[in-house]
Order: C-alpha cells, then sequence, then structure tokens
C-alpha cells in the first residue's frame, strides 16, 4: 500500500512533533518503510521517531529527578519543553521562580549540562535506588527502640485528628493575612522527641548515604525524607503513632495561642493556620514570638496579594522565627504554571 495520500498529514505533524503524536508518527514510519520504502519522508520521519522515543525515556528519569530536587510538579507537555531545549536549566528555573522555589534551582543547578543526557539518566536512578535501599536499611535498625518506647509512653488521649482545611488560595481572601505555625520535618521531628540521641536528619543522610556527587541532592530532597521514612514507619507499624506525636506537640506548642485567638482556620496533624488582623511587630505578634520558641516550629505570616493567572494567587511569607522572605505563586493545578512560561 502507498502512504502518499498520507503525506500532507505527516509533513504537518513533523512540523511540530511531540510525545502525544509518536504513535502516530510510529505507524506512519512503519507502515512506509514497509509500503514505500523509497519514500523522501522515511529517513526524517524515523530521525523523529528515534527523537521522541529518546525524550520518552528521558521522562521516565526527569520525573524523578524534579521530585527529590523539590521543583514545581509540571505537566507532560511542560516536561518534554525542558527536554527538547538547549537549555533546560531556564526552563526549570522560571517554573521555578514562577512557584517561588528557587531552592530547587539551587540544587539542580550543578546538574544542569547533564539533564539531557542518558548515562546521568542511568546514573541517577541507580543512585536513588541504592540510596532508598541503604537508608531505609539503617532506618530500621535504629527505629526499632524509639518505635517501641513511642508505644510504651504515648498517652493514648493524643489520638491523631482529622484535618481541617477551609479554602485558603481564594478570592475572599485576597488582602487577608495568616499565621501558620508548623511542625518543621515533622515526622522526624516526632521520632526524635522520644529519642534525643537521634541526630538531626541531614546528619543521619551524611553517615549513611553512598558517596556520589548527587549525595547532596538527596540530603537536601524533602521527597526523599518523606519516602523513606514512610515505608519505615509502616514497616514498624508506627505512621499512627508519629502522627499522634504530632498532635500533642502542635496542640502543646499553639494551645496558649487558641485560647487567645479561637478556633483556628484550618488544622492539621502538624500545622495550624490562623487568621492574623494584627500589624507587623504588634503586641500579639511579640507574645506570640515569646510563647512559641522551640526551633521545632516554623512561624510563618502571610499575606494573600492577588489573584494573578487564572486560579493562581501571589501569596507573600515572611517567616517570623527566621530571616527568610520570599513571594510564592500558589496554583490549583500544574497546568496553570505551564500557561505562565509562554
Amino acid at each position: 500500500m502507498l502512504f502518499t495520500e498520507y503525506t500532507a498529514q505527516i509533513n504537518s505533524i513533523l512540523e511540530n512533533p511531540s510525545l502525544e503524536n509518536l504513535d502516530l508518527l510510529t505507524a506512519f514510519y512503519l507502515g512506509l518503510k514497509t509500503g514505500n520504502p523509497d519514500s523522501p519522508l522515511l529517513p526524517e520521519l524515523r530521525s523523529k521517531v528515534e527523537a521522541l522515543y529518546a525524550i520518552k525515556r528521558a521522562l521516565k528519569f526527569l520525573d524523578r529527578f524534579l521530585v527529590v530536587s523539590g521543583s514545581n510538579n509540571l505537566t507532560p507537555k511542560t516536561k518534554e519543553i525542558v527536554l527538547v531545549s538547549e537549555n533546560p536549566l531556564t526552563i526549570l528555573a522560571k517554573v521555578n521562580e514562577i512557584s517561588g522555589k528557587t531552592d530547587a534551582t539551587r540544587l539542580i543547578e550543578p546538574f544542569a549540562d547533564r539533564i539531557l543526557d542518558p548515562v546521568f539518566h542511568e546514573e541517577f536512578l541507580a543512585y536513588e535506588a541504592e540510596a532508598h535501599h541503604v537508608v531505609v536499611g539503617a532506618l530500621i535498625k535504629r527505629l526499632e527502640p524509639v518505635v517501641e518506647k513511642m508505644a510504651y509512653d504515648l498517652p493514648s488521649v493524643h489520638s491523631p485528628k482529622k484535618n481541617t482545611s477551609n479554602n485558603l488560595y481564594c478570592g475572599d481572601n485576597v488582602g487577608k493575612s495568616f499565621i501558620s505555625i508548623d511542625l518543621r520535618q515533622a515526622n522526624w521531628t516526632s521520632l526524635r522527641h522520644w529519642d534525643s540521641t537521634l541526630p538531626e536528619w541531614e546528619t543521619f543522610l551524611r553517615i549513611h548515604l553512598p558517596e556520589s556527587a548527587l549525595k547532596s541532592l538527596f540530603i537536601a530532597s524533602k521527597n526523599f525524607r518523606q519516602v523513606t521514612l514512610g515505608v519505615v514507619l509502616k514497616k514498624h507499624g508506627a505512621i499512627k503513632m508519629v502522627e499522634a506525636t504530632q498532635v500533642m506537640l502542635i496542640k502543646e506548642a499553639t494551645s496558649p495561642l487558641v485560647r487567645k485567638l479561637g478556633r483556628p482556620f484550618s488544622e492539621s496533624n502538624d500545622e495550624v493556620i490562623f487568621e492574623w488582623r494584627q500589624q507587623p511587630g504588634s503586641p500579639l505578634e511579640k507574645w506570640l514570638l515569646s510563647t512559641i520558641t522551640s526551633p521545632l516550629f516554623r512561624i510563618t505570616r502571610f499575606r494573600i496579594l492577588e489573584k494573578t493567572y487564572d486560579e493562581c494567587y501571589s501569596v507573600y511569607y515572611e517567616e517570623l522565627n527566621s530571616s527568610k522572605k520570599y513571594t510564592l505563586l500558589r496554583c490549583a493545578s500544574p497546568d496553570k504554571i505551564e500557561a505562565r512560561l509562554k
């Protein structure tokens, strides 16, 4: 069968090839190779198909790389844009800038010139698997006595509460300010509450992670901490006990504020948010900082500035017990971030 009648359609797709039409391009290529092997379209079609398959393989790496580095979630189309660009870091940095995750850009910058390198893809995925295996093994052994102590000493009255969350990022709250008190590294902090000899998480990883240029990336990775601890806590049957500890710690820290301000705007196991009508530096704010002094808690005042794009809101954050100040874009879904790239 000749494919000359499809020439216009093939040419149209070749002008703007993407993973969305990879299956169609592959079918055209295989059919053309069999039915019309002398077609002048064949070399270009083969080249495009091979390039798209390389992108498809690279997406598996990019998914993990973005998650581990703490970069913003991307839609499939944006990931494809990253992989076919001459300078992927520029696009990733733009995405992180839009969503306020500049720390993620700093983490991935040393590897920017290897983002498109298949050898690096294999190295990264292999290191992630090894790191996960080593750290989970070390955690299982180290946390066993901690879990036993927690099970024996944890007061039964501190059962985990259900999350209560109002719609924070919405038009009704534009111009309003809020105060958040949240437990830093909540799972690990809860375990250290029961065993003060547990080192800080970063120190634990420095001891146990295999040596590699990637080591610093995994030490700083929130996702790696959550995944490895989640596996171990589930194996020990300790998830509910850790959640109960979070509730206990956050309740002890915020109960004076509840007595002054009343019911929180929203609360979860490790965070409480209050609507905040005080001016910066007010007596109540100073009282709050003098009441919650533990470095285990992050106290953040934030203001929802404006609705900037569709379902996105610009939010200004100021951590009151540190020097951090930043603006983030809060969006309902990743495709809103993608639209800002155009």
